[in-house]
Parts: structure tokens; sequence; C-alpha cells
């Protein structure tokens, strides 16, 4: 540091050294014998000085920076200045008495030579960095070009040196081609001409230039950047080519077409207005205009930039507000809402009410506002859809509590009082937390062991899912399937795989064998957060299904409406403020539906809906037919030769595009006219044309000869195609065209009488098919519900053991009361002629203006939201509120959600009605059920009141309702599905149907199932809404802040050019530091009045200056003695002239 210092200081001694002595010379007789040039000379080197110590100057303040020496930097500054202001005027009088009024070219030259030579001494120039060649034929002449001429043709540098800095700029192959050679002088001539000879290849240089022209990016719409990347682009080959002496000034016509197809619509309108009647333009005039356009765009987008400048400001400003709505919890006084606070929470509704009055809140918001209830802007209860909170609310006998309009007053319920019934109504409450039916089952791997997995049971799903890490653990089989799925809001997404896993209860003696689709992720982690165990207060020796239900774990097994409706079990109790809904089934007791006793913050929603449109059992039966064919594909010469030209000549775009060369010509023909090109001959296409001719001529000479050896080839093909053809037989019962478990008749046959047919028509027990094989060797699935070596529909029920199926033919053998078999309940092999019906009901929705309209509902237990369809919205004329949600469906199918409304729906049936928020969607799934079916197949129980009357019929789905509606709407009732008709459960909509179906026979097209995640979920969203409402409260600021702003309105104004002005505000604090100021000035002000005492008209005009400032009000005298009164700064005031018109003027 030291050193530094005392360098910077003998750098300063010796400048203001050398002002010295100018100042000496100009008060000696020698400066009468110096000329103008002279003058001008040393003038100039006096002036380089003033930056130079500016910056050492700078640079010692740096170093010693502190009170006690600003003093001294101030002295140093002040006199370097006078001595440089009073040499260079006494310069600057010279030259003009001396006649020099304009310096002449000659010497203006000489003064900006020795200025810039001055300069140089301190600019230090960039280094030239050696271009690198990596082994692309495009960049090899300008690499050629530059090496040569900065190092190759250098004779002052040495052949070692110049193949250092060779071996240095090489990369890649480039780099590979001389790795070979010895680091020597006598090798860089060769390395050089290896180079030269591997990659000065013009014709393959010329075709790269060529490609690039015909492979330009397409603009699609008015883009600068684009554009001009474009004509970049264009501008690079064609001088490239112009250089490597191709005849480009002819190529106008092609290269202007190639241009003017790859620019957006509104551009191309333009270039052809600018062409007049039959005019050919030029490729030059294109390249103009275009360059024009590249400049009215870009101008245009500036101009809207800061249009988006101000809005981005505008919203920044808007978030800023939110952000200081937050407030203390006026019970705990942590920083959280009072509807989130715990303590709040454990009071019961008369002490909360209690509360709320004494901490003088809003009832219906519970923040601090001098608004009431009747004008507040918040939701309303979500239970009675009164004017106070949801936590509020007091439940009655007969009548729900009401709020008084005109102020924060609850009135108790009475008994004479008239309201709706309403059973349960939905807000979206931040502070409740939606739990779905998850259970821990035992999942078998391929040794028979069990291993526990989490499962997710999801009445609103046709398909049944599994993870890959859990079908990996387990070691089970997998299959390739290809079906599509179709998530809520037409979120598509595709699945690959598919594997048979078997599932037991942890409780009772319940096993299934099921088949599942193969995801990498189900859903996202359930339930949302982890929570604290201790606050739920469950009823002691319950089995519960998922012990550990308050962790946020992963999903590794979804099970469709097939196994959901067969696991629910007669039991079920309410959710209370100590636990949600608890509901019996054959895995435990499953925690389910709203708890509003958690104030976690919600992150996600889960929902679930998609739609296969490949449907996994009409895959599974391609599947089997795919098998059953061992002949490879026999292909043709001419499609073998189509295929070896793909795997040789296609590559990959940068925007991932798939480039295929077309085969204009074939290999050989290609082959055989690159061996006529000599080295690197540019053939003429004259040439080709004469090559092409020959060549046609001598395949015609060849065809003759082999003509009936191809005509045997495809008749042999032939063949083999009318073979696979004829593969599609005829129904053996009905002699129609579709396979015979399609088949009508031979479904309406009982299992004996359908095993008697197949065994007269001679066909394979296990596929249904005439085959020479037996049902062990078959290799079709097995049956779905024994898992036995013969179709699901032969299989003959029977009271103590399934039917068992002959491994050495095709026999059946009666079930017997001691055969020992597992006890599987259910079994799923997602046979083609079955259906899954979902829970579908017809209800009551209430338009805005009271009346009843019926529409389509689906009960999903697998959602955690409540969907509409914007067609309802629009029927009922409900109010529609903006909200952005993400939802991800199953695998992760994301989908975006920009409204909610509220709707009320009432049962046909019961006198049961909800309030509820559903996110609007154009669609929520695909027509439920798949296909329509004729009604009089099934033998539903009479005077049972169907939810859904038209289940039959595939219609739209209107409304979809989640776990927190499902399981309060579920009845003691149900009776399980047999061959006259699917599972019938009662809810309060009615009996619906759900569950498979295998008596039916209509082709299915579609498998419905229902998983999605909203990563913004409603209820934030709504808080996040109310707090934007409810902003009453101005934002605090700082004493600082304040000043600032006050600051801001006192001393702002607008110029003339627009821009906004505002005076430097002065910290009072750090006046003190500021030094004593007078002293230096007053020595100023002396030095300026000797100067001009030597300069009478340099004076006036100052004078003539000052009071000019003093008569605009720029500057006022000051008082005498002052300074010693008030904190002060002197600034000194410098005079200086320059020469404008042969006229001296004064600034």
């Amino acid at each position: 540091m030291e050193d530094r210092l005392k360098r910077l200081r003998i750098r300063r001694g010796q400048l203001k050294a050398l002002c010295k002595r100018a100042h000496n010379t100009l008060s000696s007789d020698v400066v009468n014998e110096l000329n103008v040039a002279q003058l001008l000379e040393r003038k100039a080197k006096i002036e380089v000085t003033w930056s130079q110590f500016d910056e050492i100057q700078s640079e010692i303040e740096a170093v010693l920076d502190s009170a006690d020496t600003i003093a001294t930097h101030e002295a140093e500054r002040s006199d370097f200045e006078e001595t440089y202001y009073d040499i260079t005027s006494r310069f600057q009088d010279l030259i003009i008495s001396r006649g020099a009024t304009a310096t002449s070219d000659a010497e203006a030259r000489s003064v900006s030579t020795n200025r810039n030579r001055a300069l140089a001494g301190n600019l230090k120039l960039p280094k030239i960095d050696l271009p690198s060649f990596s082994g692309s034929y495009e960049e090899w002449y300008p690499f050629h070009d530059t090496f040569q001429s900065l190092i190759h043709r250098d004779r002052s540098i040495t052949e070692i040196q110049k193949f250092h800095y060779l071996k240095a700029a090489l990369k890649g192959k480039a780099a590979e081609l001389i790795q070979s050679l010895e680091m020597s002088a006598d090798n860089y001539e060769q390395a050089w001409q290896m180079l030269i000879k591997r990659y000065d290849n013009k014709r393959l240089i010329i075709q790269k230039h060529l490609r690039a022209l015909f492979e330009l990016s397409t603009i699609s719409k008015e883009n600068f950047a684009a554009l001009r990347q474009l004509v970049d682009e264009v501008l690079k080959h064609t001088r490239a080519l112009k250089a490597m002496g191709r005849p480009i000034d002819s190529w106008d016509d092609p290269i202007i077409y190639l241009v003017t197809g790859k620019l957006d619509h509104n551009t191309n309108k333009e270039w052809e207005d600018t062409i007049a009647g039959n005019d050919i333009p030029t490729l030059q005039r294109l390249m103009e205009f275009l360059e024009h356009r590249c400049r009215t765009l870009e101008a245009v987008n500036r101009k809207g930039s800061s249009v988006q400048a101000q809005t981005k400001a505008g919203q920044a400003k808007v978030s800023a507000l939110v952000s200081t709505k937050a407030a203390a919890c006026q019970k705990c006084k942590e920083n959280h809402q009072i509807y989130s606070c715990r303590q709040f929470l454990e009071l019961l509704p008369e002490e909360r009410l209690n509360f709320i009055r004494e901490a003088k809140l809003c009832w219906n918001c519970l923040k601090v506002s001098s608004h009431i209830a009747k004008d507040c802007k918040a939701g309303s209860c979500k239970t009675c859809g009164k004017r106070h909170n949801s936590l509020l609310h007091i439940p009655g006998n007969t009548a729900e509590t009401k709020v008084s309009n005109s102020s924060n007053q609850i009135t108790e319920p009475t008994g004479n009082s008239s309201t709706s019934n309403v059973a349960h109504a939905t807000m979206l409450n931040v502070s409740s937390q939606v739990f779905l039916s998850t259970a821990v089952v035992n999942a078998h791997d391929n040794q028979g062991n069990k291993r526990a997995c989490r499962i997710l049971l999801d009445s609103g799903s046709q398909s049944n899912f599994i993870t890959e890490d859990l079908v990996q653990r387990l070691g089970l089989t997998v299959r390739p399937i290809d079906v599509s799925i179709v998530g809520v809001n037409h979120a598509y997404s595709q699945v690959k795989k598919m594997a048979q896993v078997q599932l037991s209860s942890r409780y009772y003696s319940y096993n299934i064998i099921i088949n599942c689709l193969v995801l990498k992720k189900i859903t996202e982690r359930l339930p949302n957060v982890t929570m604290d165990k201790s606050i739920f207060k469950i009823p002691p020796n319950l089995p519960i299904a998922d012990p550990n239900f308050n962790q946020s774990t992963d999903i590794e097994v979804l099970l469709g409406a097939e196994i959901f409706w067969n696991t629910l079990c007669v039991g079920q109790i309410k959710e209370t403020v100590e636990h949600p809904l608890l509901q019996k089934t054959l895995f435990g007791w499953v925690l389910s539906g709203r708890y509003p006793g958690i104030a976690t913050p919600i992150e996600t929603v889960h929902c679930n809906v998609t739609t296969n449109h490949l449907n996994l059992e009409r895959a599974i039966e391609r599947f089997w037919q795919t098998e059953q064919i061992s002949t490879t594909p026999v292909l043709t010469a001419e499609e073998r030769q189509c295929e070896t030209h793909y795997k040789e000549n296609h590559y990959r775009a940068e925007d991932g595009r798939f480039v295929v060369k077309l085969p204009k010509l074939d290999h050989n023909t290609n082959k055989e006219w690159e061996d006529t090109i000599a080295g690197n001959d540019i053939p003429t296409l004259q040439r080709l044309m004469e090559f092409l001719e020959h060549r046609c001529r001598t395949l015609e000479a060849v065809n003759r000869k082999g003509s009936s050896v191809q005509a045997q080839t495809k008749a042999g093909q032939a063949k083999v195609s009318a073979l696979v053809s004829t593969k599609a037989a005829a129904c053996q019962k009905c002699k129609e065209n579709h396979q015979i478990y399609s088949c009508r008749q031979f479904l309406e046959l009982l299992p004996e009488e359908r095993l008697n047919f197949i065994r007269e028509a001679k066909l394979c027990w296990n596929c249904l098919k005439v085959s020479s094989h037996i049902a062990k060797d078959c290799k079709a699935g097995s049956c779905k519900t024994c898992g036995k070596r013969h179709n699901s529909l032969l299989h003959i029920p029977g009271n103590t053991a399934e039917t068992k199926v002959s491994n050495s033919s095709n026999q059946i053998t009666e079930p017997t009361g001691n055969s020992s078999t597992s006890n599987v309940a259910h079994a799923t092999m997602l046979n083609v002629s079955s259906q899954v019906f979902l829970s579908t009901a017809v209800v009551n929705a209430h338009d805005n203006q009271g009346n009843k309209r019926a529409c389509r509902i689906l009960l999903d237990s697998g959602s955690q939201s409540n969907f509409i369809t914007e067609d309802l919205v629009q029927r009922l004329g409900l109010t529609v509120r903006p909200i952005d949600v993400s939802i991800v469906g199953v695998n992760h199918a994301y989908s975006q959600v920009k409204k909610m409304a509220q709707v009320q729906l009432s049962s046909r049936y019961y006198s049961y009605n909800i309030i509820i928020n559903c996110l609007v969607l154009k669609k929520i799934t695909e027509r439920l059920p798949n296909v329509t079916m004729d009604k009089s197949i099934f033998k539903i129980p009479p005077n049972l009141p169907i939810a859904d009357p038209n289940f039959n019929q595939s219609t739209d789905i209107e409304v979809l309702l989640g776990a927190e509606i499902f399981w309060n709407t579920l009845c003691v009732g149900q009776i399980k599905e047999t061959v006259e008709h699917p599972l019938l459960q009662k809810t309060l909509f009615g009996w619906v149907l759900s569950g498979r179906y295998p008596g039916i026979a209509t082709p299915i097209e579609t498998v419905h199932c229902n998983v999605t995640t909203n990563h913004l979920n409603l209820e934030r969203a709504i808080e996040r809404f109310w707090q934007t409402e409810q902003i009453f409260t101005t934002p605090v600021l700082t004493a600082e802040e304040r000043q600032c702003e006050t600051h801001y309105k006192e001393n702002h104004y607008r110029a003339g050019d627009g821009r906004f002005v505002v005076k430097l505000p002065i910290r009072e604090n750090k006046l003190q530091t500021l030094g004593n100021s007078y002293d230096i000035a007053l020595k100023r002000f002396h030095a300026l009045e000797g100067r001009l005492s030597r300069h009478p008209e340099l004076k006036a005009a100052y004078t003539q200056f000052m009071q000019e400032y003093i008569d605009l009000g720029h500057m006022n005298p000051i008082k005498a003695n002052s300074q010693e009164t008030a904190i002060s700064y002197y600034m000194p005031h410098h005079s200086s002239s320059v020469l404008q018109e042969k006229e001296r003027r004064e600034l």
C-alpha cells in the first residue's frame, strides 16, 4: 500500500512539474521566439495532463479515504486546476494574438497526431485471437485465409512456432487428422498440406452453402430478430459462394424464390407491393427491402417496450400493496391470519364469536376493518350462505344461523325461521384440507412375498394404475401397450406399459388380481402437506387403512371403480372438528372428505379424470393377434432400398425435426455419378444429363433380362399377404363378421352352455379361436376370475373353490368341496367384452332466477376439487370469477383453468342441497358410458329410484363432484353386480350404477380415470382475492421513506422533453463531514481575481455572466458571517473561454 501511494505521488509531482515548466516558459522571453505551431504543440501536451492528473488524484483519494484528508485533496485539486486554466488560457491568447484565427489543416493534423500518440501511451489494444477450426467445411475458407495471413506467411515466426499455433487452433476431427505427426519444424508444412488436401474441397463446400440456403428457417410471424437472422444467413452464404467464384450474380431468381418462401405473410405482402407490374426484381433490391423492414419492425418494437415497462411497473406496485397486508394474529400475535390460528380454531363457535366481538373484527372476513359484515366483500358462510364467517357458524336443529345485514351481529336460530335444507356446502376455505381415501395394503412380488404399498381408492376411474418403481420392486412382468389417456380439461398423456399385480388386505381375507397401467408417477404426494397426527382425535380400536394418513407420501397404486365399490362396507363416521369422515372398507377404515380443523396451507388440489382413446382391452386383443403371426415382414427390393436410404441420409435439425434427403437418385446411380468426378473437379449440368441418359439405357437393358424373376417374386409376396389377410374369421355362433367373445348370442348363454358350444366347435378354451393348440400352450391371457388357463366367459362359479383347467387338454373340471384355492374376492383381466360404469346421476341445478334445471353429474372420490362445464354455467346464468390454476393429471398431464363459479345443486328424490364452488372447464371428460347400449339387457330390481335414468346413453358430464361431497352422499344400501346388472349403490341422489359389467358385448372405445393436481390451489387463490379486495390500510413507511416521498413531491418537475427532474436530496446528518471549504474557496476566488485583472475583456464578460445568474434567481449573495451560524459549503467558480465564429464567448 505504501509503495503504491509513493508511486502515485511521484507521478503526480511529475505532472505538476510539467505544468510549472510551462508556466515559467510563458513568463520568460523564450515565449516570444515560439511560432504558432510550437504554441499549439505545447498547449496540446498540457491538455493531456488534465485527465492524467484526475486519474492519479482519484487513486490517491481512494487510498487516503478519511475525513482528515478531504481538505488536503481539495487543495491539491484547486492548485492544479488554477495552474492548468492559467496556462491554457495564456497559450490560447498568444495563439490568437499572433493571427492564428484558425489552425491550418497541417497544424490540425499535427495536433491530432500528437494527441493520439499521447493517448496511445495509455491505450492497450485487444489481443487478436486465432480462429479455431473443428473440421466443418463451411469454416474452412475463413480459417484458411485468416491463419495464412496472420501465421503462415509471417517470416518472423519460426516453423515450430507456426506448428504450435496450428495445433492450438484445431479442434475435433481436424485436430485428430494431424495428431499422429510429431511436433517438429519439418512436419509443419506436411500438416498444413494435409489439412488443405482434406478440407479444400470446393465442390463439397458449395453443396454445404446451397443446402443451408434451401434449409433457411421459416418466419411464422413478424419478428425483426428472426428477419435479421434470415438476411444475415442469406448474405453470408451468397458472399461465400461468390468468393469461391460461383456465378452468384445470375442466381437472383431462384434465391429470391427461396427467400420469399421463408417470409411471414405480412412481410411477403409488403414485398409484393413494392414490385410494379411485370418488373423482375433483383436480389440486391430484396436485401435492401428486408433491411428496411428490419429497421421498421425494430423501431415499432422499441415504442411498445415503454408501454410494457409501465404495465409491469404498475403490476409490481399492486403486488407491493398486497404484500404489506399480512398482519399479526389477534389471538396469538404470531405472523398468520386469525382463521389459520390453532388457538382460535380450538375454541367453540360461541367462544370464537365472543372473541371476534371483543377484538372488534369484521364477522365475515375476520380482519381489522371499519366496514360491517353487510358491506364486506369476502365470501359468506360456507354452511348457510349468510353474511358471517364459516368459523362463526353455530349449528341449530331446525334452522341455520342468520347474520344481520345492518351490523356485525349474529342472531340465534329459532324454531319458526324458514330456511332451505342445506345438507352440505363448500366455499373452499383456505384453512381446510380435503383428504382422499388412501390405504396401505400388501402387494405380492414374483416370489410370493408380501410388501407394503400405498394405494388410492378412486370411484371416478375406469382403469387401475401402478408406478414403475413398485413394478421394479415387486419384479413384475411388464407387457407393451399403447394407450392415450385424456385427463380433466382434455389433458393428454401416453402409457406404453401394463403389468398384473396381486394385492391383499392387511386386516381381512381379501385378495385381488388386477391389470394396471404403468406410470412413472400417478399423482402428487397425498395429503398436500405433512400434519401433526396429535390434532386428530380418531375413535380407538379402529383398524385404520392408512396408519400414516397424516404424512405426505407417494401413491403407488390407484384402484378404479371396478374395485372401489366392492371394497366398501357398512360403517361410516361423519366428520367432526376432531377428525375427517371415516368410511369402513375391506382394507380398513379410510379417512376422506373435507376437514376444516387444519390450518396448514394447502399447495395442491387433486382430482381425477382421464380417457384412453385406445382402450386397454382392445389393445390386449391386438397383442394376442400380433403374437400369433410368426412370419416376418417380407420387404421388396425397393422397400429395403428406401429403408437403407433413410438410415444413411437422415439427420436431426437444430429445431428437433428429422430431415431426410429426397432420394432423387438411387444409391447405386449416385455412387456411379460420384465415380465419374475426379478430385475437386466441379461438374456441369450438361455432363450430369449425359450421364443420366447413359444410365437409363443401361438399366433398361438389364430390366428386360430380369422381368421374369421379378414376376415370380411378386407372386410369392401376394401369397404371403393373402395368408395374413384371411386370418380374420367369421363368428362360429352367428356367422357374422366379429369374434365369438363379442357375439351377443354367445354371451346370452349360461357358462355351462358356452362350454359345451366351445367343445363342439373345437375352439381353444382360452382364446376362443380356431387353432390346433391347447389351452396349456395358448399365448392369450388367463381367466380374470381364478387366473387359470381358460377364458373368463367359461368360468363356472363355485361355493368353496374356483374352476380349474387341466394343463394337458381343453378340459374343465367342476369345482369340489375339498379343492384348495386362494381366497380371491375379485380379479380383472380387462376383458374386451365388459364395460366399466362410473357413478353418474341426474340432479337439479339452480339458475340465477332460482329455477331448477336438470344436469348430469359424476361422483368421484379421487377428486379434491369440483368442476363444471362452460355450457352449463352459461345456461344457468352463473357469475364467473377469474382464477389461475394449473391442473396436473394422471402421469403429470398439465392443463390450465382460468375461471370458477358457484352453483347450487339439489337431489330429485331427497331433500338434499349443496352450494359449491367449481372450476370451469370447456369439457370435463369424454361421454359416459363409452357407447350407448340397449337398456333392455339390464334387469334392474323394480321400484329403485335410479340416480341416472339414462345411464345406458353415452352423453356429456356437466358437473364433477369431488371427495368432500362424495362421501356425504353415500347411504347404507348396496346390491352386488350380477349377470343382469352392474353394482348398485344407494346415494342421496338415488341409486347409482358403477363397477364392471361383463354382460355387454358392445365394443369399448374409451376408458376413464381421474387424477389431476392444482399447483395453485383454489382456496389460497380465493384468500389472495379477499386480501386484494380488503386493503384499507395505507402502507407503513419508514421516516427516511416519508422524507424521500415529501422531497419528491416538493422538488420535482417535468422537463420539456417529458422527463421528470428531481433535485437531489441532502442528508443532513452528513453535512458535518464536508469540512472547511470557505478558506479554499476564498483562495480560489483571489486567484480568479488576479487572472481577471490581467484580462479586462474577460473580466467584463464574466461580470456580465454572473450578474445574469443573479437576475435570473439562480444564485443570491450571502450575508456577512453567515458561515458562522449555518452549515455551508463553498464551491469555487471558474471562468473559461471558447472560440466561436472568430468571437470570444465566455461560459
